[in-house]
């Protein structure tokens, strides 16, 4: 996650989804890194067409509003997830340091919370390993197998992969968390992952998600 994007089109997918749990206790960890040169106004579109706030129409306006003052930090939304831990520790490559914060994340962790995985690209890739630079842009199995014995629920946040289809990244991620992985929920841009250790049929029924016989199901999200 980068400020400079906050407001576009994925953040508005992930605050809708997030907003279907504001009764249940959630830690966000955002992992924000540092910000670069890169803004793509398209992913900013779906602010311009009304259509496009049957979502959450009081979440497309107060993004609206943020981005026409200027407002891209994660601050901004603040009060509008609700019961939420705020965790945003910038996570480094420097491996030693990164396991101290990911030991106070896990920390806070506790049964029946929500802990929503903010990376910048999303899961592990093997060239990229722990400690490596640009580490820093990738959650850990190893992270995310300690939250799960936390018996948390995690939504991570990843990224579409070049050069991978769309369903086979899934496949493959499920398969490392065989009995824990639960379903995923797809945008046109990004997949959001949910694992744990108990069932979720009640996140599937909040989040009206459409099942299909692929190995993921469906949220009717814009694209």
């Amino acid at each position: 996650m980068k400020n400079q994007y906050f407001a576009d089109v994925k953040d508005y997918t992930k605050y809708c989804i997030l907003r279907q749990f504001l009764d249940i206790p959630k830690i966000i960890y955002w992992m924000l890194t540092k910000e670069d040169s890169e803004i793509d106004r398209r992913m900013l579109n779906y602010l311009q067409s009304q259509h496009n706030a049957h979502l959450d129409r009081k979440l497309w306006d107060h993004l609206s509003t943020c981005l026409s003052n200027g407002w891209r930090n994660v601050s901004y939304i603040e009060g509008w997830l609700g019961d939420v831990v705020h965790y945003e520790k910038q996570p480094i490559d420097d491996w030693a340091k990164r396991k101290a914060i990911s030991n106070e994340v896990i920390s806070m962790a506790g049964k029946d919370q929500i802990v929503f995985l903010d990376p910048d690209n999303g899961y592990e890739v093997p060239y990229c390993p722990e400690g490596r630079s640009r580490s820093s842009k990738y959650v850990y199995k190893c992270e995310i197998t300690r939250l799960l014995k936390k018996s948390a629920t995690i939504i991570l946040f990843q990224h579409y992969q070049m050069g991978q289809a769309v369903d086979d990244m899934i496949q493959n991620f499920s398969e490392q968390f065989k009995g824990q992985y639960r379903f995923a929920v797809r945008t046109s841009y990004v997949v959001y992952y949910f694992l744990s250790n108990s069932d979720l049929n009640w996140a599937i029924q909040r989040l009206a998600i459409k099942e299909n016989d692929q190995t993921h199901t469906r949220l009717r999200l814009l694209c």
